[in-house]
């Protein structure tokens, strides 16, 4: 039986019966686990201007829960937390197309994707 988006993509057309089981339609996906996330926050923190801000995150993300500590310490600056949500982003990004390149595919500049 057919997923949501299986059965969405045969409805509209987008992929064929015949071939939506390819394996050489799909690439596979494993999570990583959170270093990167974790070393994201080091580089964030390192940018922040103000020692005390930069303390108090630094202080933040050690231990268990440091994620959504870090993100709580952010969210009494909203400044910083839209800074870290563009730094974050954009860091994902990055790490994605390092990965589809090292998969093997070509990934088109910004100004080529469709709005």
């Amino acid at each position: 039986m057919a997923s949501g988006s299986d059965r969405y993509a045969l409805e509209s057309g987008e992929e064929d019966e015949d071939t939506g089981d390819d394996p050489e339609r799909w690439l596979a996906v494993y999570g990583e686990g959170s270093r990167e996330g974790y070393r994201d926050m080091e580089l964030f923190i390192a940018s922040v201007e103000d020692p005390g801000r930069g303390e108090r995150l630094a202080v933040a993300i050690r231990g268990r829960g440091a994620f959504r500590r870090f993100k709580d310490e952010l969210a009494r600056w909203p400044g910083e937390l839209e800074r870290w949500h563009a730094f974050s982003e954009e860091r994902q990004r990055g790490r994605a197309r390092s990965w589809l390149a090292a998969a093997g595919y070509r990934v088109l500049p910004v100004d080529h994707r469709d709005s």
